[in-house]
C-alpha cells in the first residue's frame, strides 16, 4: 500500500456544507473544512479559539425579546442600547448610565422591537416602525437622554380613497403667480379641512399650507399660475381627498437613513413602494416645492411586482432593499447628488429582502433575502455597469437559517479580518471571516451554553444578548467577546495574595462552572451564594460556561490521487503545527488520541503548562472511504491550529 501525504496549510475555505464533500475540483476543498466551530479564521491561515463572553449585564428572566442598537457620538463616547418592552437602558463601557421608561419608549412593543429600524446623526437616533410615530433619542449628556417624538413638517399628501372636484360658490383672487401666495375669496369659505388640498385656478395648481382667516388661505404654488386675475364663480376648482402619507391613521415609515444631506424615510405603511426625502439641511421638512434643488422629494417605485420597501441603505448610490428586488436611488450619474427633477429609481436585480438590517464590507452592501436563509452581497461592476447580487452563503449554506440579526466588525491592528455576526433562529452565531486583499471568506460557527438572539457592534466590542437557563431560570444576559476570558458568562478578579475564596459570581448561582486560576485549568465548582471556591489558592481567577473548540477536516484525499474517491484509505498520522496552544483531543475513526503537551525541564512545577507552539505529530488509525480527523479542545486553554498534514495508506 502507497503512503500520500495530505497538507493543508490554510482554512481560509472555511466550514463547507456536506453537499460539497465531494466537490474536489475546487480550491475551497483544500482550505476548507467540514467543522470549524467556535474558532476564527486569520488571515493568515490559520484558525484560533474565539474570544471568551464577558458577562455585563443581567437583562431579566424570560424569553421576552431584547434589541440592542450602538450609539457612536464620537471615538471617545460610544454608547449600546438595549432596547426592551417599554423600556430603553443605555451603557457606556458596560456601566448603565442611563434608563428611560417614559413615553413614547413605553409603547414599544415586543412586535415592535423585532422590526424597528433606526439611524443616527450626531448626538440623535431617530427610530421607526410602520406602527409607530418615529421617535428621536437625544443626548444631553452621558445620564441624561430624551426621547420624543418626531414633528414632521409638510408631510406630501396623497388621495386614498380618490379625489373630489368642487366648484365653489365665491370669487377668489390669488395675490402672486408663483412661490408662496395668498387666495382671498369674496366670501367666507376656507377652513382647516383645506389644509393638503389643492385649488385649480388660472391655469394653475396651489396646495393650501394653511388657512389665515375664512376668506384667506395661503398656498405653495406647484404649477405656476397665467395671472393673479379674479377667478369668478365656476372658474376655479378645489380639489380634496388628500391626507398625510405618514399620519396615526395611515402609518408610518419601515425604514429610514440620512443620504447628501436629506432624512429619507422609506417603505410607508400606506405607500409601501414610497420614498420620502426632506429638504436639504432640514430633515423634518418634506416640503415638496420643487422650485429649487434643495426641495423635498416624494417618489414612489413604478414596478411590475409588490416591492414593499424593507431597507435603505447609503452606500455607492442609495440603495432599496425591497420584497421584490434590489434598486438604486441616483441622479443618473451616481456621483450627482439627487434633485426632484433627476432622480431615478433603477432596477438592480429580483432577489427581494426580509427586514434584517444591510451592512457593508469589502465594498459590497450585505443583505438577506427574504427567505431568511441566504446572505448575498449588492456590488456596482465597473465592467458591466450593473450592480450584481453574489450569494456569499453558498458554501456554508448549512450554517446559517432563519436569520434575526447581524452586524459586522471591522479589521482592527490587532485582529486584521472583518467578521460579520450572523445571529440564527436556532441560537447559534455564524461568522463571516472575510479580508478580500487575502482571499479570505471562510464561515464558522459560535455555540454556547443558550442561544444568542441579537448582537451589536459598539467601536471594536462585539455584544450579544443570550438567553441561558440558570439555576432552573430562563435569564437574558448581555455578554460581549472579550479575548481575555477563556469562557463564556465569564468573570474574572485578582488578589495581591493568593486566595481560593472568591466572589461576584451572582449570575452564575447554583451553576456548575469551569475555573482557570494562574494560568492553569482548575477543577470545577458550583457557584454557591454569588461565591465560587477554587481548589488552589490562586491570585488571578476566571470562571465561566466552557465551550467546546472543535476543526474537523474534510475527507481526506491528496488532490493528485483523486482517482481514489470512493476508495477505502487508511490513516497513518496527522502532524499539526500549533501557535502557543493549550492541551487538544484527536478523534480519527475508532482512535481517540490525548498528545503529550509536556515540557520537560528545571522550574516547572509551579509554573502553568507551557502553552504548545511547534510541530506535534499524533498516529492515527482506521480506514475508510471517507477518512477524516477532528481536533478539539474540551478544556479552557489557548488554541491556534496553523497547518496539518496527514499521511494516507491508498
Amino acid at each position: 500500500m502507497a503512503k500520500v501525504r495530505y497538507n493543508q496549510n490554510s482554512f481560509v475555505g472555511g466550514e463547507l456544507d456536506p453537499t460539497l464533500f465531494g466537490r474536489t475540483d475546487i480550491d475551497n476543498y483544500y482550505a476548507g473544512a467540514a467543522k470549524l466551530r467556535n474558532v476564527v479564521v486569520l488571515p493568515q491561515g490559520g484558525v484560533r479559539r474565539r474570544d471568551g463572553l464577558r458577562f455585563v449585564a443581567d437583562l431579566g428572566a424570560g424569553t421576552t425579546p431584547t434589541r440592542l442598537v450602538p450609539f457612536i457620538f464620537n471615538d471617545e463616547q460610544e454608547y449600546l442600547f438595549v432596547f426592551a418592552v417599554g423600556k430603553l437602558d443605555v451603557y457606556r463601557d458596560d456601566t448603565l448610565v442611563a434608563t428611560i421608561t417614559t413615553a413614547p419608549i413605553s409603547t414599544l412593543t415586543t412586535a415592535i422591537l423585532a422590526e424597528m429600524n433606526w439611524t443616527q446623526s450626531n448626538d440623535v437616533l431617530l427610530l421607526v416602525h410602520p406602527d409607530i410615530e418615529p421617535i428621536e433619542i437625544a443626548r444631553i449628556s452621558d445620564s441624561n437622554w430624551t426621547a420624543n417624538n418626531v414633528v414632521f413638517n409638510n408631510v406630501p399628501s396623497f388621495a386614498f380613497s380618490g379625489i373630489t372636484l368642487s366648484s365653489p360658490a365665491t370669487t377668489c383672487t390669488p395675490d402672486s403667480v408663483s412661490g408662496t401666495i395668498n387666495l382671498t375669496t369674496a366670501a367666507a369659505f376656507w377652513n382647516s379641512s383645506h389644509v393638503g388640498q389643492f385649488v385649480n385656478i388660472n391655469d394653475g395648481r396651489v396646495l393650501i399650507t394653511s388657512i389665515t382667516s375664512s376668506t384667506i388661505a395661503k398656498g405653495s404654488v406647484r404649477v405656476e399660475l397665467s395671472n393673479t386675475n379674479l377667478a369668478a364663480i365656476n372658474d376655479w376648482q378645489l380639489e380634496t381627498g388628500y391626507e398625510p402619507v405618514i399620519s396615526a391613521s395611515r402609518g408610518w415609515a419601515r425604514s429610514i437613513t440620512f443620504y447628501q444631506g436629506r432624512l429619507v424615510l422609506g417603505g410607508l405603511k400606506s405607500r409601501p413602494q414610497t420614498l420620502l426625502f426632506s429638504k436639504v439641511g432640514s430633515f423634518f421638512d418634506f416640503d415638496v416645492d420643487s422650485a429649487s434643488a434643495a426641495d423635498a422629494i416624494d417618489v414612489t417605485i413604478d414596478d411590475d411586482r409588490a416591492n414593499v420597501i424593507r431597507n435603505i441603505f447609503p452606500g455607492r448610490g442609495l440603495q432599496i432593499f425591497t420584497t421584490g428586488g434590489e434598486f438604486l436611488a441616483s441622479a443618473g450619474s451616481i456621483s450627482s447628488p439627487i434633485t426632484p427633477d433627476n432622480i431615478t429609481l433603477q432596477r438592480g436585480t429580483f432577489h427581494g429582502s426580509g427586514n434584517v438590517r444591510p451592512e457593508s464590507i469589502d465594498g459590497a452592501t450585505l443583505f438577506v433575502e427574504a427567505n431568511g436563509r441566504v446572505i448575498r452581497s449588492f456590488l456596482f461592476s465597473d465592467v458591466e455597469q450593473a450592480f450584481a447580487t453574489d450569494d456569499v452563503t453558498l458554501l456554508s449554506a448549512h450554517l446559517v437559517g432563519n436569520i434575526k440579526h447581524m452586524a459586522l466588525r471591522r479589521s482592527t491592528a490587532a485582529d486584521g479580518a472583518n467578521f460579520l455576526y450572523v445571529v440564527n433562529g436556532d441560537g447559534t452565531v455564524a461568522v463571516l471571516n472575510t479580508l478580500r486583499s487575502q482571499n479570505l471568506r471562510a464561515w464558522t460557527l459560535f455555540e454556547t451554553t443558550g442561544t444568542f438572539t441579537d448582537t451589536a457592534v459598539v467601536g471594536d466590542d462585539v455584544y450579544f444578548i443570550v438567553q441561558r437557563n440558570i439555576n432552573g431560570v430562563d435569564v437574558q444576559y448581555l455578554e460581549k467577546l472579550d479575548n481575555s476570558l477563556l469562557l463564556d458568562s465569564g468573570t474574572s478578579d485578582s488578589a495581591g495574595t493568593p486566595q481560593s475564596l472568591w466572589s461576584g459570581f451572582d449570575h452564575l448561582e447554583g451553576e456548575n462552572v469551569s475555573v482557570v486560576g494562574d494560568g492553569f485549568t482548575l477543577a470545577d465548582t458550583t457557584v454557591s451564594s454569588a461565591n465560587i471556591t477554587t481548589s488552589e489558592p490562586v491570585s488571578t481567577v476566571q470562571a465561566g460556561l466552557p465551550f467546546t473548540v472543535e476543526v474537523k477536516t474534510l475527507p481526506l484525499l491528496a488532490p493528485f490521487n483523486q482517482q481514489m474517491m470512493g476508495e477505502n484509505r487508511r490513516l497513518i498520522a496527522m502532524n499539526m503545527l500549533f501557535e502557543a496552544s493549550g492541551q487538544v483531543w484527536v478523534e480519527a475513526g475508532r482512535t481517540l488520541t490525548r498528545p503529550s503537551f509536556k515540557v520537560f525541564g528545571d522550574n516547572i512545577l509551579d509554573t502553568p503548562p507551557a502553552a504548545k507552539s511547534g510541530w506535534l505529530k499524533v498516529p492515527l488509525g482506521g480506514v475508510s472511504r471517507e477518512p477524516a480527523a477532528r481536533i478539539f479542545q474540551t478544556q479552557p486553554a489557548p488554541f491556534h491550529l496553523l497547518s496539518l498534514t496527514i499521511e494516507l495508506g491508498v
